[in-house]
């Protein structure tokens, strides 16, 4: 990867919105308000200045996802299997070399998220983030033939994010001086922090 591939235009977002918001009761956690704005809309704005692409995945393409002006996906199968699952759903519409994917509940995600990464990513196939706790098995850059690679991995009956991420050369990288800005929003109280 060389410079000129470093810019947002050459990044695309993968924005994960399908999953079941069981600890937030209710059915699309995505459009739940958190400080005046939907979760999503925090994400979509951190990721606009850093990915020249963004896609939506979701359960199903329709309102009021359809009404955002990006690509919006909906799940392959029709049964919760999983954020993998999500992200091959988008398969068709990779168009660029990196591939940044970030759940719907962080709202608070860094401004330098993708260049920190990218910085990483140089002779490696994923770059993750650690919060200086834990590895966040839902944030990372990957090369566009390793996203690809899910396919594969799901059909093999797996379904494990962190699984499919050994299976690759990764790096982990520190984001321990921000690592509030991984929080997710999971229940109702968290809403009002």
């Amino acid at each position: 990867m060389t410079d000129a591939d470093s810019g947002p235009e050459n990044v695309t977002g993968i924005i994960l919105a399908g999953g079941q918001s069981q600890r937030m009761g209710t059915a699309d956690k995505a459009w739940v308000n958190y400080r005046g704005t939907p979760l999503l809309l925090h994400v979509t704005s951190a990721l606009s200045t850093q990915a020249g692409h963004i896609i939506i995945s979701c359960h199903m393409k329709q309102p009021p996802y359809t009404e955002l002006p990006y690509t919006i996906v909906g799940d392959e199968t029709p049964d919760f299997r999983g954020p993998l699952c999500g992200v091959i759903s988008t398969a068709e519409y990779l168009s660029t070399e990196r591939i940044l994917v970030v759940p719907c509940d962080m709202p608070h995600l860094p401004a330098h998220l993708v260049n920190r990464l990218g910085e990483h990513l140089k002779g490696h196939e994923i770059a993750v983030v650690n919060d200086g706790t834990r590895r966040q098995h839902l944030v990372f850059l990957a090369r566009r033939s390793t996203i690809l690679s899910i396919r594969k991995y799901v059909e093999s009956g797996k379904a494990s994010v962190a699984g499919w991420i050994d299976c690759h050369d990764f790096v982990e990288v520190d984001f321990s001086d921000c690592s509030d800005a991984f929080a997710n929003i999971n229940w109702p109280h968290e809403l009002e922090q």
